[in-house]
């Protein structure tokens, strides 16, 4: 999405933070604990927001953050409103979704300050350098804030162990980041700003 432009990344970065939403309270049952489905995707996502904070500046990502959240929000909207009609043979699947969405966005904005703040931070103190590097630490950090936040305002009660999500999230995620390194590093052959 970032090769085919600033645009295509927006939209990939709003699919993704509705998708995440989504398939949060998706469990698996991996090595006996019970976590959620989604790590993959939140771990995209961050990704991406920092390489468009990369590639395309500061302004432009705080730009998109508030596209996403604003779409975050319609979304809330709207499965509420979908809600209102009743007898749909689905329409249990929908009911948590407020409670998600609205504990993802009391969460979205903080980590992603957090994150636009760090990976800025960590530009500077590596004079723009050091990508893969800067957005591995970025990720890290951040996911593990993100994690945290999400799982007690938004999966307190609705899962089975918030513990078991917190530390499985916490692996899984970490070993997404650093297998996205690479392709960080190929992102500078393919992403011509």
């Amino acid at each position: 999405m970032l090769r085919l432009g600033k645009e295509a990344a927006c939209m990939w970065l709003v699919l993704l933070s509705i998708s995440m939403n989504l398939f949060v309270l998706k469990q698996v049952n991996i090595l006996g604990l019970k976590v959620t489905a989604s790590e993959a995707l939140v771990v995209g996502y961050l990704l991406t927001l920092n390489l468009i904070q990369e590639y395309y500046g500061q302004k432009f990502v705080r730009h998109v953050v508030k596209l996403t959240f604003l779409s975050m929000l319609a979304f809330v909207l709207l499965s509420r409103l979908h809600l209102l009609y009743r007898g749909a043979p689905n329409h249990e699947i929908f009911s948590p979704l407020p409670r998600l969405f609205l504990a993802s966005l009391a969460s979205f904005f903080t980590v992603q300050l957090f994150d636009i703040w760090l990976f800025a931070k960590l530009r500077e103190k590596c004079s723009g350098k050091l990508l893969t590097l800067r957005t591995t630490i970025s990720l890290l950090l951040s996911q593990t804030l993100d994690t945290t936040l999400f799982t007690f305002l938004g999966l307190w009660g609705l899962v089975g162990s918030p513990l078991d999500v917190i530390a499985f999230s916490l692996l899984i995620k970490g070993v997404i980041i650093l297998f996205n390194a690479p392709f960080v590093a190929l992102s500078r052959r393919v992403v011509h700003v």
